[in-house]
């Protein structure tokens, strides 16, 4: 699992050459409302479990807005289940906070599968040289996976709150 977030960051920096990296860690946790609806029409509605998510990402100092990474997420509560989020942000300025719009692919393999599209709004504001602290609006989209009956989907918005750090 560790690989494959190593990979995500490292190999869109396989040309850099002698450019710097930069990378980063983002342990957060979330919680929020999940909406799901069956092959027979029917809606449900719920909170989605409380998660960890731990995200590394990364950055070329030659192209700084584009960050490549992942997350591996850890369910803590309603059952224990594993995924992991490869994903690609772009990073700006808005006053004194910086923001971060995303995309990446859920996946959960533990202990069933699940995949989806996940949209992501990151708003972080600088604590200290090297460290922030962050909150992020998470939306995805699950259409396929074990965990879904035929002819159905998942809708999740999240929300979670953590810190990124320089590393």
């Amino acid at each position: 699992m560790v690989g494959v977030l190593v990979a995500c960051v490292a190999v869109p920096t396989t040309y850099a050459g002698a450019q710097d990296l930069e990378l980063f860690l983002g342990p957060s946790l979330g919680t929020g409302v999940s909406m799901g609806q069956g092959a027979g029409g029917g809606t449900t509605m719920g909170l989605t479990p409380l998660f960890l998510d731990l995200a590394v990402d990364g950055r070329n100092t030659e192209f700084p807005q584009v960050l490549y990474g992942g997350s591996l997420r850890l369910e803590i509560t309603g059952g224990p289940a594993v995924a992991i989020v490869p994903r690609i942000s772009l990073e700006g300025k808005v006053l004194d906070f910086v923001v971060r719009p995303g995309l990446g692919v859920p996946f959960f393999f533990s202990p069933s599968s699940l995949l989806g599209i996940e949209a992501s709004l990151q708003v972080a504001y600088p604590l200290m040289e090297g460290v922030e602290g962050v909150g992020t609006l998470l939306m995805d989209g699950f259409f396929w996976g074990g965990d879904l009956p035929a002819n159905s989907s998942i809708v999740m918005v999240n929300v979670m709150v953590g810190a990124r750090v320089l590393f």
